[in-house]
């Protein structure tokens, strides 16, 4: 017997995992820059730079990139900067299953420490989250039908994921960006940071188009040492090749900002008025394609007595897409004895979803967007920051979501405003976008081979009288018997499928 057969390409997670690892060091100041007096900030990220197998064991390296605000003992400016950065490599996995796979980490600094050992040295204790999966890729044969007409087949449908591609790739965006008129020029460029948001993208055949915005904070001061900021915003458009990407592929992209190198350069008046910024953007898209999967579920010969050769697979089952967007507003006050604010220099959201919880129908996410402000003030402390938390819960319409499945949910910022009112809070409304998919686990039979005997003439049987048992249902009942279900169905006059315990059915002989 030969069935007709689909290839099934699948990426399943095989390994996953979070932890910490801690990262310290010395920072000794620069020869060109005055002793410490007071450090401000000190701001930490972290950016992987490789994953790899080595030895068996998952490597990740990476590297701490610190940018550290302080006042320096020199009264003849308010404020200076040190920028640097700590390599680190972590192990992660000590045993890798398997040899062919993908692997998707990710990195996070959780907490910074520091102390002034004295005015030209810091000492740094850095936390690193590191989270990790590894997918193992395969082909599988999925038996659809069969080749000839004379078996019965009792058919399963699910919609699958099938996996396209993985890829991992970066690119630059680079960029002059003049300070607006009426500002003043730049003495000293302190500090620049990124962030990368209102993101959209097209997939097209082999390639996917993706846009999105590099929002860019200078920091910097002015020839009277007076702290000043900019806020500038640069639209990208990269085109990155996806060989086996199609118009109907389902993608998801996240962003980082992997490096930062700027400058500031004379514009044509001779003023300091120029930044030129090379922001190296890291893109991690994965694709994946939904298919109608309908599968050979069991089968069998009328009159004949067959020996499958079959597997058990297990296969995630997409239960249900969804996408919703939340808003939320908030009016931060500064605790007591916060120094006089004049503006806003940048704010920093993280989405952090703590639980989804699939339920009939619809699917409730928890979780908290941790803002980080940082402030200009007009008192003798240049600049102040500050951490704050908003809650949020939104229950997600979803249908074809159960208690049951598995809730995989995506939180990106897509938009956010800020402002600093005349009571001194800031006004912050934040867009975010969830986007969730629930899975659920079916184990697929794989058939590989098929043999048909003959019945012998003494082990054929007449009509049998059966009386129905508990669990039992028409396909159950004809496969053991090898009658088609249609005969039954015929021979009892039965209006459907549905048999009851205690019900007695004629089976025809074979």
């Amino acid at each position: 017997m030969d069935f007709i057969k689909e290839n099934l390409k699948l990426c399943s997670p095989i390994k996953k995992g979070c932890g910490e690892f801690g990262v310290e060091g010395d920072i000794i100041v620069p020869d060109v820059l005055p002793d410490i007096l007071k450090v401000i900030q000190v701001d930490g990220t972290a950016v992987l730079t490789e994953s790899r197998v080595q030895e068996g064991k998952l490597v990740c390296d990476g590297r701490l990139d610190l940018k550290i605000l302080y006042v320096p003992e020199d009264d003849t400016c308010k404020i200076k900067s040190i920028t640097t950065s700590f390599d680190f490599s972590h192990v992660p996995v000590s045993t890798v299953p398997g040899e062919k796979f993908y692997t998707d980490v990710s990195v996070d600094v959780t907490r910074v420490d520091f102390h002034l050992t004295n005015s030209r040295k810091l000492k740094i204790k850095s936390v690193i989250e590191l989270c990790y999966c590894l997918f193992e890729t395969q082909c599988i044969e999925i038996a659809t039908d069969a080749e000839e007409d004379m078996f019965e087949i009792k058919k399963g449908r699910a919609t699958v994921s099938g996996f396209v591609d993985f890829k991992d790739t970066q690119f630059l965006v680079r960029e002059s960006l003049e300070i607006p008129a009426g500002q003043s020029s730049i003495c000293d460029l302190l500090k620049i940071d990124v962030s990368v948001y209102d993101t959209e993208f097209k997939v097209i055949s082999g390639r996917v188009v993706v846009k999105g915005i590099c929002g860019i904070c200078a920091l910097y001061t002015d020839s009277s040492g007076c702290v000043r900021y900019s806020d500038f915003e640069v639209p990208f458009t990269e085109i990155i090749e996806l060989e086996e990407a199609s118009e109907d592929t389902i993608c998801s992209i996240d962003y980082c900002v992997k490096d930062i190198n700027y400058r500031a350069e004379a514009d044509s008046d001779g003023d300091i008025r120029i930044i030129v910024a090379d922001i190296i953007i890291g893109a991690k898209i994965s694709a994946c394609q939904s298919q109608d999967l309908e599968y050979v579920q069991d089968c069998y010969c009328p009159g004949k007595r067959a020996t499958f050769e079959k597997e058990e697979k297990e296969i995630e089952c997409v239960m249900s897409r969804a996408t919703a967007t939340a808003t939320m507003r908030e009016v931060i006050s500064l605790p007591a004895g916060a120094p006089d604010l004049s503006g806003i220099y940048s704010l920093v959201t993280k989405p952090v979803v703590e639980s989804a919880k699939a339920e009939q129908g619809r699917v409730c996410v928890e979780g908290k967007v941790i803002c980080y402000c940082l402030y200009i003030c007009n008192d003798d402390i240049p600049v102040y920051s500050h951490k704050h938390e908003i809650r949020f819960c939104e229950n997600i319409d979803a249908e074809g979501a159960e208690p049951d499945c598995n809730c995989e949910v995506k939180a990106e910022i897509t938009h956010k405003n800020y402002a600093l009112n005349s009571a001194g809070e800031t006004e912050i409304k934040i867009s975010m976008s969830l986007d969730t998919v629930m899975t659920k686990s079916i184990n697929v039979p794989v058939i590989s081979e098929c043999e048909i005997e003959e019945v012998a003439v003494e082990d054929k049987k007449g009509i049998v009288i059966y009386f129905a048992q508990e669990g039992d249902t028409l396909w159950s009942i004809a496969k053991h018997y090898t009658v088609p279900a249609s005969a039954v169905v015929e021979l009892n006059g039965l209006e459907g499928d549905n048999i009851e315990k205690g019900m007695k059915l004629l089976i025809p002989s074979i």
